[in-house]
């Protein structure tokens, strides 16, 4: 009956109320201890089924740890659900009636209720309604007295419940580190599955020139990642799942390689270093890796080379060629090539051509500056690309790291691959100079010092003239590692870059023939000329006779292409003489 509900009657009240306040006045005594033995049941009641669910939660949590607040609040909760019944179902006036029959009344509590329902009868029937209820008022007082309110006996299963939930609110449990250690595990899984999920995101959608990095098996494989790490049976299972995953980033960065990065950096910082807003938009957009950007910054430079001058457009061309010298990638290369070669070409050809031809040559130098930007946009994807998969590699080295390690991996975060400055140990220091071997002496021309090789060099200053001999020699370097590159770098003039002795700028005139001889030298075949066919010229500034010294060289290297590096070194040098820097 406890947690019966009555099924609810419409036609008639569930509950019997008094039918005339003399009966409830007679029968008060017997009633008034009715109610208290039913209220305090109640609590017995309560507190039992409570305490019962608590204890019941807390030996389950022996075997599965959870919180001791879920069983207080379970226990909480069942004692306040049986409080209410036990209000719901409180006793009416019929019940209080029959209680009070079966103490000592014998039907006559029962009787007085039925002729007071019924109303006024007979004589007969108000008889015997007056004898039931002066009955009720003579044995009520009695009756309570000899009614028991509280059971002992009933309280037992409360105190032994009780007792228990004691025990087990305060007792050790034995399992207790075992179920704590599997809860922090799943706990480190789940927020390992969470950092995977960001670290696949990263790099799932990843594409270059509209086709996908990733082959649909590795996407399908990094795509349940989190769900199958989440599921892993422990953390080293977890951290081989991430390490299998990261070694599929790692071969397919490797197959990309990581030249694009590194040429856009190049590129980046040595254009960033030169004036002019173009060169520094250029820049920009290069280290932004947006396609767009670059393809605005290099259609900026194209519309720049159509407006300045010669000179001008001579410097912006070397400074392209010694771009193409300092990346690795082909196209690239090829790209920037094409572009200085379109510069140079408008510069020779502009004077002298029709409308016609002019308008041909800005065709010619726009499709050059849009293979350029192409090529850039193209680079700019691969290493963003690349990018992309070395930081979800990184990620995952790092969960995978934490997992197998037994810590709790938290918050990692994405780390960026590929980038951070490099340093070399013993490598050579850049100076300007002349150097000297040990066993001889003389002054190097220059306003620098420099280091010779490995122990065989020696170090010299001197003024703006002077001859040096040894066995180390003139030359430049740079390396890291291993005993240092080369010698020391030609050093400057007194005068600086303002002005330079040149010949005389060649023009059309007849050939002739010079006599001379071949004969063997200290590095190889030597021509002895007797006389010079140039004649000396006089100082003058250089940049007038800078941009066709480029060009000849321009003319000589396709004629006759030299090694990358030493293709490099000689942009580089007339990209520094367009600073106004020397190399």
């Amino acid at each position: 009956m406890l947690f019966k509900f009555p099924k609810p009657d419409l036609k008639k009240p569930q509950r019997k109320g008094w039918p005339d306040p003399e009966l409830a006045r007679a029968l008060a005594p017997l009633d008034q201890k009715v109610m208290q033995r039913y209220w305090l049941e109640s609590a017995r009641l309560a507190l039992l089924w409570g305490i019962a669910a608590a204890v019941a939660l807390l030996a389950l949590s022996r075997l599965w740890l959870f919180s001791a607040f879920i069983a207080a609040g379970l226990g909480a909760a069942v004692t306040l659900l049986v409080a209410g019944l036990r209000i719901f179902l409180r006793p009416d006036a019929l019940t209080l009636v029959n209680v009070a029959d079966l103490t000592g009344l014998n039907g006559s509590a029962v009787t007085a209720y039925r002729l007071l329902e019924k109303g006024p009868g007979d004589a007969w029937a108000l008889a015997a309604k007056n004898d039931s209820v002066t009955d009720c008022k003579e044995m009520s007082p009695a009756l309570a007295t000899g009614y028991a309110v509280a059971r002992r006996k009933s309280w037992g299963g409360v105190a032994l419940l009780a007792a228990m939930l004691l025990a087990y609110t305060f007792l050790p449990n034995p399992l207790a580190s075992y179920w704590m250690s599997v809860r922090q595990e799943r706990e480190a899984l789940k927020l390992a599955a969470e950092e995977a999920r960001h670290a696949v995101e990263l790099v799932k959608d990843v594409k270059i020139k509209g086709n996908n990095v990733l082959t649909n098996d590795v996407k399908k494989q990094l795509e349940s990642l989190p769900r199958d790490i989440k599921n892993s049976g422990d953390r080293q299972e977890a951290a081989d799942k991430l390490e299998m995953a990261r070694w599929q980033l790692d071969q397919a960065r490797a197959v990309m390689g990581t030249t694009a990065k590194k040429d856009l950096e190049r590129l980046a910082a040595d254009w960033g270093n030169m004036s002019g807003k173009e060169w520094q938009g250029l820049s920009g957009a290069i280290q932004k890796g947006d396609p767009e950007a670059i393809d605005r910054a290099v259609q900026a430079l194209e519309q720049a080379m159509q407006k300045t001058g010669d000179g001008e457009r001579k410097q912006m061309a070397a400074a392209l060629y010694s771009g193409a010298g300092a990346v690795s990638d082909r196209n690239l290369q090829q790209a920037l090539k094409d572009a200085a070669d379109a510069a140079l070409d408008t510069e020779q050809k502009s004077e002298g051509t029709s409308g016609t031809a002019a308008g041909q040559e800005d065709s010619g130098l726009a499709a050059a500056a849009g293979a350029l930007s192409g090529a850039l946009a193209n680079a700019a994807q691969t290493a963003g690309a690349g990018a992309a998969l070395g930081s979800a590699s990184a990620s995952m080295a790092s969960l995978a790291s934490g997992l197998a390690g037994g810590g709790v991996s938290g918050n990692t975060g994405l780390a960026s691959a590929g980038s951070g400055a490099m340093s070399g140990a013993g490598g050579a220091a850049a100076a300007s100079g002349a150097a000297s071997d040990a066993d001889s002496s003389g002054s190097g021309a220059g306003d620098g010092s420099g280091t010779g090789g490995d122990g065989d060099g020696g170090s010299g200053q001197g003024g703006q003239n002077g001859a040096g001999s040894g066995n180390s020699g003139n030359g430049s370097g740079t390396g890291s590692g291993g005993q240092g590159g080369g010698g020391s770098g030609a050093g400057r003039t007194g005068g600086g870059l303002n002005m330079v002795y040149t010949p005389f700028l060649p023009g059309e005139g007849e050939k002739s023939q010079v006599a001379g001889q071949v004969r063997q030298g200290e590095s190889g075949n030597e021509v002895s000329l007797e006389s010079s066919p140039t004649t000396l010229g006089a100082l003058r500034p250089y940049q007038e006779v800078y941009g066709q010294y480029m060009a000849e060289a321009h003319e000589s290297i396709s004629r006759a292409p030299l090694p990358p590096e030493m293709e490099n070194l000689v942009w580089r040098y007339f990209s520094s003489l367009g600073d106004g820097t020397a190399e």
